[in-house]
């Protein structure tokens, strides 16, 4: 009983941390933008520096960089993908929302988290969640009226809301994955094809980055 206490502990520990580290990179873009930064570079440099680092956590804490078979590198192809999206709209978004109401937004992804989940067991959300809605679109609704002077408020709010949906579909995509895969080699292999989509590449690649998609789909 104690040790599940201390792993509950634990993980609302680190899930502070990073909903912390989630709020400040909004804030962090917004002050990269006011150098006159491209977003897609930004990102691309994001991702270029995060890459080796995840490795380099990958290779501590499991001794390896990791084997996947096939299976699990497609998996992870469409985990880096949704990741992708995520990041891609969250930071479009911050061009034209303030950090302030694009973190709102972004903060509704445990609605679409719960809807998914509801989806997938075929089942309606409980009370408890159902308040939580409430309360999440109350505040939104507060929120946006005060932000109407933000220019292209609409276009932030889809990008924004967008991110929102991508973010909870990789982290109920995720949950499942990490039951098979650790979770080191995991953000190792996200984190890296993460960083290809956003590498802008000449049109062979192409060609190049669908022959690996038909060889990952094989039999291992």
């Amino acid at each position: 009983m104690q040790q599940s206490t201390e792993i509950r502990n634990n993980a609302l520990l680190l899930v502070g941390i990073a909903t912390i580290g989630l709020s400040l990179k909004g804030v962090a873009a917004k002050l990269a933008y006011a150098t006159g930064i491209n977003a897609d570079y930004l990102l691309l440099v994001r991702f270029a520096a995060a890459v080796p680092l995840f490795w380099l956590g990958a290779r501590w804490l499991h001794g390896s960089w990791g084997h996947l078979n096939r299976r699990q590198w497609l998996h992870c192809t469409g985990a880096g993908l949704l990741y992708f999206i995520a990041a891609f709209t969250d930071f479009h978004a911050l061009l034209y929302l303030d950090a302030g109401l694009s973190r709102l937004i972004l903060f509704t992804y445990p609605m679409f988290v719960l809807l998914i989940q509801s989806t997938m067991q075929r089942q309606l959300p409980g009370a408890r969640e159902l308040l939580a809605f409430a309360i999440i679109f109350g505040g939104l609704l507060v929120a946006i009226p005060i932000a109407q002077e933000q220019e292209n408020l609409a276009l932030g709010g889809l990008y924004a809301l967008a991110a929102a949906l991508s973010y909870g579909a990789y982290l109920m995509y995720s949950q499942v994955l990490l039951q098979k895969i650790e979770s080191g080699h995991f953000s190792t292999a996200t984190s890296a094809i993460t960083l290809l989509f956003f590498v802008p590449l000449p049109p062979s690649f192409c060609y190049m980055k669908a022959l690996s998609v038909v060889v990952l789909l094989q039999p291992a």
